[in-house]
């Protein structure tokens, strides 16, 4: 029985393997793995010289900074993004400029708010992540840069744009592991050279960002009311879901810094950086895979007898959650091997995450193939309330797991999670847009 299933599996997984391979899916999909692929890739390949310079304890409070600049983003813009992309196929032109400039205003008024909520309570900050107050203050700003650029990349990703996209998000990070590496090894400024990199790097484009939308013709100076709540409709739901994120990936950080300590923080982020890899793969496939499913989707709704194009759908979806399992596998050997090479050995215990964090970004990568339903729908306030909920029961599960089984305890609460969010999620999506899931 178990062979009859085996060769059906893989029968059906050449046959949406060729399916994939012959649309233009693929195509740009091949040229977002490629490039996020280099994006990720030259951070992670300096990772080694930088351990070589920054203690673990530097190095995890690196770490604190990037999850600061993680949770503050939840809040400067109030996440809506995502707002351009789900209404991207149902304006004009002239409404898609009308509506950039809404999200900018949005974005605007929101960081001044956080940027004040940030002066007043800095001195609390910095005793909880053991940051100075000038990268608290600046993280602000950081965090204003990143959305202008998601702005402007998203655009590259609607038109299709897949070198352009690509092209500058690499030149971004060149930049910045360029910084760095000067900053660090050469003028030896130790974590803060390491943050000024990321920093700097991260403001100049966000700016180059802002006048791309000018000099593409993207934006106008006219801001409507209309749009204003439509993106806040959108968004502000979506801050639970993208607060429940931060708890999944970021809290963890800040409560290991207050139980163990930040030379402990350092590992898991080194671990959490290899495991990275199997994220970067996802989110790729995820860049090219939403505008796809969404046009897929929109025939679907036009379409009298839409069966064949939703199991076609639900073939690819099984197809990925396969292969990104087996992937996990391959890549937690592959790591075994190469870290023992790579880092010093005060850093060698960070393997001892890697298979859990890689196994709740395989779960994470298979909820981004189930959660584009509820996008399309734009039901994110129950998707928000599921996110949140699966996050508190991480929160929950964190500080006995970290009593019972150490630091590895946030690792095994982090693949837990994923999968409760994931299950979820799916289980949801299907309510709001019904899928064949159940093929025969």
């Amino acid at each position: 029985m178990s062979g009859k299933f085996m060769n059906s599996f893989f029968h059906k997984s050449k046959q949406v393997y060729r399916t994939i391979l012959s649309n233009d899916l693929s195509k740009i999909g091949f040229i977002y793995v490629l490039g996020e692929v280099l994006n990720k890739a030259i951070p992670f390949l300096i990772l080694p010289i930088i351990a070589r310079y920054l203690s673990t304890s530097e190095y995890g409070i690196v770490n604190n900074y990037t999850v600061l600049v993680a949770i503050l983003s939840v809040f400067t813009g109030l996440s809506v993004h995502g707002a351009q992309s789900a209404n991207y196929y149902n304006q004009t032109v002239e409404d898609r400029k009308k509506y950039l400039f809404a999200l900018i205003t949005i974005l605007s008024f929101s960081s001044f708010v956080v940027f004040v909520f940030v002066f007043l309570f800095k001195d609390y900050i910095v005793s909880l992540i053991e940051l100075p107050p000038m990268w608290i203050l600046l993280a602000v700003f950081h965090s204003y840069a990143t959305f202008l650029t998601t702005l402007n990349l998203d655009l590259w990703r609607l038109e299709e744009k897949a070198v352009s996209y690509i092209v500058y998000d690499v030149l971004q990070v060149l930049l910045n592991v360029g910084l760095s590496l000067w900053f660090v090894v050469s003028l030896k400024m130790g974590f803060s050279g390491r943050i000024l990199g990321v920093f700097a790097a991260v403001s100049l484009f966000g700016i180059l960002s802002f006048f791309f939308f000018f000099f593409r013709k993207k934006i106008s100076l006219e801001c409507r009311k209309t749009d204003l709540k439509d993106a806040l409709r959108f968004g502000i739901p979506l801050i639970p879901h993208q607060l429940s994120q931060w708890i999944r990936t970021g809290l963890d950080r800040y409560v290991i810094t207050a139980m163990i300590g930040t030379s402990v923080v350092g590992l898991y982020a080194t671990g959490y950086q290899f495991a990275l890899v199997l994220m970067v793969l996802t989110t790729a496939f995820n860049k090219a895979y939403t505008p796809y499913l969404y046009k897929t989707l929109s025939i679907i709704d036009r379409d009298s007898d839409p069966l064949i194009l939703k199991k076609e759908l639900v073939k690819t979806t099984y197809f990925y959650f396969g292969s990104i399992l087996c992937i996990c596998v391959f890549l937690y050997i592959v790591i075994l091997w190469i870290v023992p090479w790579l880092l010093p050995e005060n850093y060698q215990d960070s393997l001892r995450y890697v298979f859990w964090i890689l196994l709740g970004n395989a779960f994470h990568g298979c909820y981004y193939m189930v959660v584009g339903y509820i996008f399309y729908v734009k039901k994110t306030a129950v998707l928000a309330k599921i996110t949140f909920l699966s996050s508190l029961l991480h929160l929950v599960l964190l500080f006995p797991s970290l009593k019972i089984f150490g630091s590895s305890g946030a690792a095994y609460v982090y693949a837990f999670s994923a999968l409760v969010i994931f299950l979820w999620v799916w289980y949801y999506s299907n309510k709001v847009y019904p899928m064949p899931w159940k093929i025969n």
